[in-house]
């Protein structure tokens, strides 16, 4: 087992959001130990809570409003029952259905199967049987189809998947979530499909195809650009056991993000000890709760954690904690251990 304690953040270093005492906290160390933490947690979960909706209220509120109105506009007024065929079209990503520890085959692991048109994490439904190369996009179709005749809607002809033809005119479109919603959508339960669809839109995006392989070279490219060091990296949820990487280079990774507002969003990010995601059943009632953020990993016989605690003499620290060849309870109980100590300080 490997485990680092890396650099003290001072406070002056820190983005507000990271400073974990607030006026009147220091009336819970008057409490009993236990009540001491619950408080602490209580009060932690309700201010980043209320945070995250001040931040991405636009997000959840305006966009439906936006949809529905575009929806009766187009659909109801101006199209009506010229609506033929509905087709589905992926074509934005590659038709492999997996990450590389499955070959990227279909992996259970993944609970959705990745499609550059997915519906409810890439289902099939009943279009699932072969041939069907791409189920997920003609299920989305079939979804779209049921909708707009649920609605009155009249459609004349069946739905598929097929690519969009040249010269065809966009009638909407809806904007993607922040990266704030995104990161809050996947790091505290660590949904691997959000993960793997999420590099697969960064080699779209940046890579030239919306493959894993070009989304990983832009994440190995961009964390050596920016912070002197190459991990390997081949894939976006960490199945892969060719993910290759060290904790003094992940320590120094969350040492270089915490001052910088990537940094402060990733923190909000992660799930809060004894409260929330992976973390919500571990270390409850002790003194990491609700002050120590971080992200697991867990494959078999290999287990991780790394994130940050702010410790008790108001320090921000970042920690790494990898164990390789040890049961998954075992390690998950040093680790808290350790997390525990580094809260304590």
């Amino acid at each position: 087992m490997t485990g680092q304690v890396q650099k003290q953040l001072e406070q002056d270093r820190v983005e507000p959001g990271f400073t974990a005492a607030a006026p009147g906290w220091t009336q819970a160390d008057q409490l009993p130990s236990h009540l001491a933490a619950n408080l602490v947690g209580l009060r932690t979960l309700i201010r980043r809570e209320l945070s995250r909706i001040m931040r991405i209220w636009t997000q959840t509120l305006i966009p439906p409003i936006i949809t529905m109105t575009l929806y009766f506009v187009i659909f109801g007024k101006l199209i009506g029952s010229r609506i033929g065929k509905i087709e589905g079209d992926e074509t934005y990503f590659d038709s492999l259905r997996g990450e590389p520890s499955s070959d990227y085959r279909f992996d259970p692991f993944l609970e959705g199967t990745l499609s550059g048109l997915a519906f409810n994490r890439g289902a099939s439904g009943s279009e699932k049987r072969p041939p069907a190369p791409h189920a997920p996009a003609a299920y989305a179709a079939h979804q779209l189809l049921a909708a707009l005749k649920g609605d009155g809607v009249s459609i004349r002809g069946a739905y598929g998947a097929a690519t969009t033809p040249a010269g065809a005119t966009q009638l909407a479109q809806v904007q993607s979530p922040t990266l704030t919603t995104l990161l809050g959508l996947t790091l505290p339960p660590s949904d691997n499909f959000f993960a793997e669809t999420l590099v697969k839109d960064l080699g779209a995006l940046y890579g030239g195809a919306g493959t894993t392989a070009a989304g990983a070279a832009v994440v190995r490219q961009t964390i050596a650009k920016l912070f002197g060091f190459q991990p390997h990296v081949v894939d976006g949820s960490g199945l892969s056991a060719s993910d290759l990487t060290s904790p003094y280079e992940v320590t120094d990774l969350l040492v270089e993000l915490a001052p910088t507002p990537i940094g402060a969003v990733l923190r909000s990010d992660l799930a809060v000890a004894g409260l929330t995601g992976t973390l919500s059943e571990r270390m409850r009632r002790s003194g990491a709760a609700g002050r120590c953020e971080g992200k697991t990993g867990t494959l078999t016989g290999v287990s991780n954690l790394a994130g940050y605690c702010q410790a008790r003499d108001g320090h921000t620290l970042a920690f790494a904690l990898f164990t390789d060849g040890i049961a998954t309870t075992t390690a998950h109980t040093i680790q808290d251990h350790m997390a525990i100590s580094i809260a304590d300080y």
